[in-house]
Formats: structure tokens, C-alpha cells, sequence
């Protein structure tokens, strides 16, 4: 099928559509609002909105509860690794014995974030319990409670 010139019934349809008030140029509507805005003098300009300063904002959480946040999630990871290789039959006691160490090196890096923050705080006291599993689990390594495998 090929398409050639213009439907005359789209010829019908734009001559049977009734004409608006505000279609022709220059009567009323848009036009009319326009030239009236741009008649009427300039008015003073209205007050400059001043930017609040950021003096009154401070952080949600203090720095050190952000990083001892941060250092006891890394902690609590490394004893769930240290869980996952005393689980595992296949795990000899040299691999478990370098898990030991890692999570020794992270209590001596938890322990200073623990002065740090207030005695009431929910952190201080996950920080507290981590501390003590890890030192019963380092305790019962040492004295042998796990069989080598």
C-alpha cells in the first residue's frame, strides 16, 4: 500500500474544530497576561534570603563511636572467621593457631576504643562482650580444649 499527498479528512477535522477565545494571537490569555507584566513598573526587589550557617549542625554520632563502631565490626568478623576454621575437621591447629593471633591483634586494637566512649553506651557494652568471648576462646585454645584434627 502506498502513501501519497495529504487525507482530505484531515483537512475536514481542523475545519470543523471551533476556534477559542484565547487561540488567536494578541486576545486575551496568555498573551494578555504577558503584556500586562511587562507594563507594570518593576517592583523593589524583595529581600535576599540569607543561607543558614552550618554552626548548628554537628555530627549524628561522635568520631570515636563512628571508628569503634568500625573496629568492632572488623573484630567480630575476623571471630567469625576464627569460628568458621574451628568448625571446619579439615583446619589443622597451626592455620587455627594463626586465626589466635589475628584475633588477639584485634583486641589489643579494640581495647583503646573502649576508654573512649561513655559508660552507658549500648557500643561499650557489645565491645565489653566481644573482649571476653575472645578471651575465653583464646584461654581454651591455649590450654588445649580443641583436639587437633
Amino acid at each position: 500500500m502506498k502513501i501519497s499527498g495529504v487525507d482530505p479528512g484531515f483537512a475536514r477535522i481542523d475545519l470543523e474544530r471551533p476556534e477559542t477565545p484565547g487561540s488567536v494571537p494578541g486576545t486575551g490569555g496568555f498573551a494578555d497576561l504577558l503584556n500586562q507584566a511587562l507594563r507594570e513598573p518593576a517592583t523593589a526587589p524583595a529581600a535576599a534570603l540569607s543561607v543558614p550557617t552550618a554552626a548548628g549542625l554537628r555530627p549524628a554520632a561522635p568520631a570515636e563511636a563512628v571508628q569503634a563502631a568500625f573496629r568492632v565490626e572488623s573484630f567480630l568478623d575476623l571471630l567469625e572467621c576464627y569460628r568458621q576454621k574451628l568448625a571446619d575437621p579439615r583446619t589443622d591447629m597451626q592455620v587455627l593457631s594463626g586465626a589466635v593471633r589475628d584475633v588477639e591483634k584485634g583486641m589489643a586494637s579494640l581495647t583503646p576504643a573502649l576508654s573512649s566512649l561513655p559508660e552507658n553506651d549500648g557500643l561499650k557494652e557489645i565491645i565489653q562482650g566481644a573482649l571476653v568471648t575472645a578471651s575465653v576462646e583464646i584461654a581454651k585454645f591455649r590450654r588445649g580444649d580443641y583436639p587437633a584434627a
